[in-house]
């Protein structure tokens, strides 16, 4: 069978890359031996937006993606406030 090769780069790095939903490592990473086909590729670490694309794979060639995510908002409980009536 035909296999290509994934490049990822990106920030954050310590963000976990995923072929179609099995952890191949972190960035930078290069990914040989990738079976030609059309696949899923997900980048999630915490506190970022997941990043998810597919990709097709063709024997012989060398594929490039770049994983930037933005951090996702903070959300900021307010402080309970109990107020009594008299």
């Amino acid at each position: 069978m035909a296999t290509g090769t994934l490049q990822v780069s990106g920030n954050p790095t310590a963000a976990g890359v995923y072929i179609d939903d099995v952890l191949r490592g972190i960035p930078p990473l290069t990914i040989t031996g990738i079976p030609q086909a059309v696949h899923t590729v997900e980048g999630d670490k915490e506190g970022y937006q997941r990043y998810l694309a597919q990709i097709s794979i063709l024997g012989g060639n060398h594929n490039s993606i770049e994983y930037h995510p933005l951090t996702l908002p903070i959300a900021i409980k307010a402080p309970f406030l109990h107020f009594s009536g008299h």
